[in-house]
């Protein structure tokens, strides 16, 4: 049987087998802007962190103070679990690298490609398994990356999970690169899902036949299924 993890979102987790993303996997969740996704991605982490597992949050999307605090306006206490060493957390900057206080809290310039590969290597050494990975989000790489260097980071990053045995989660942003390559990082990802602002729809799921669509909103609680 298919050893599988719960995204965390009420509602979701006892619909397919108690779990919904097969461990091990690489899940892309694209939309539009605003429509949740990096809610779901910490609804994805932060199961795991209770869960007794390790997790990584690659983040672009606001300093990592302003994330720590800001989730707990959902319940996500994320910051307990990085004062615990159990997050680990790499910044990608506009800017030069910065020198950080904690073991755990790592940073590199976004058109530092390579440097992040190495830090996420580090910290996947470092680690048990069972960790799980969220990277929020692919659409700042490619702003500021040719998309073929994205592509071939994608893949390697792809590779030093299958080796980890993580599991993890790229936020992508509907559009944000062409068509060609839009395909190919769906190809390059075991599982897709797609939201909508009220609709989340499993478009693939690693090698099951599964497709599912459900009606969520956010709510002080996070995303909840209607």
């Amino acid at each position: 049987m298919v050893d599988k993890v719960p995204i965390g979102i009420q509602g979701m987790n006892s619909l397919h087998e108690g779990g919904l993303i097969p461990r091990g996997t690489t899940t892309l969740l694209y939309g539009p802007p605003k429509t949740g996704k990096t809610l779901i991605s910490w609804h994805f982490l932060y199961s795991g962190l209770e869960a007794g597992e390790s997790g990584i949050l690659i983040n672009t999307e606001s300093p990592w103070k302003n994330i720590a605090e800001s989730s707990k306006d959902f319940g996500f206490n994320f910051e307990t679990f990085f004062n615990e060493g159990k997050l680990f957390v790499i910044d990608i900057l506009p800017s030069k690298p910065k020198k950080l206080s904690f073991p755990n809290h790592f940073s590199v310039s976004v058109n530092d490609i390579t440097g992040l590969i190495l830090k996420l290597s580090l910290i996947l050494q470092k680690v048990k398994s069972n960790v799980r990975v969220v990277m929020d989000s692919l659409s700042y790489l490619i702003l500021f990356n040719d998309e073929k260097r994205i592509l071939r980071m994608l893949y390697t990053y792809n590779m030093r999970m299958k080796a980890a045995k993580g599991t993890s989660m790229i936020c992508y942003h509907e559009g944000s690169a062409a068509t060609k390559s839009e395909n190919m990082i769906k190809a390059l990802c075991d599982n897709i899902i797609h939201i909508t602002g009220d609709e989340l729809e499993v478009e693939a799921l690693a090698s099951e036949i599964f497709k599912k669509r459900w009606k969520y909103k956010v709510t002080k609680e996070g995303v909840v299924i209607k």
